[in-house]
């Protein structure tokens, strides 16, 4: 991509209980590099992609898992989901921006900011 690299611009992912696949991968990732802060309610936890598997003559439909996503600092967040770093019921969230005090200049809190602000 052209344009200016953003590698030190704050990053913050706001999660539900409806956050799902590829957008819990994404929160994870971001979490366990420490390259985003993580807000809002813990994510659905879905890490194994299925697919449906149908018997008509049973009348049996089963959703079986056929991967796995594996993270080489934890496991993954399949049943857990991703836990925010910011605990923020989701309604609360939306519309929200973060706020930063002059004690989170200091690296001891990896840059991210400790108060929310509806």
């Amino acid at each position: 991509m052209s344009g200016p690299r953003l590698s030190s611009a704050d990053v913050y992912v706001l999660t539900s209980e409806n956050t799902f696949s590829a957008a819990e991968e994404f929160s994870y990732n971001l979490k366990n590099l420490k390259r985003g802060t993580i807000v809002g309610d813990t994510s659905g936890g879905g890490a194994h992609p299925t697919s449906l598997f149908t018997w008509r003559n049973l009348h049996v439909t089963m959703s079986i898992p056929f991967g796995k996503a594996i993270n080489p600092i934890t496991d993954n967040w399949e049943s857990t989901g991703v836990i925010p770093d910011i605990p923020l019921p989701y309604r609360q969230g939306v519309g929200c921006r973060a706020s930063r005090g002059p004690e989170e200049d200091s690296r001891e809190n990896h840059g991210r900011p400790s108060t929310i602000r509806a």
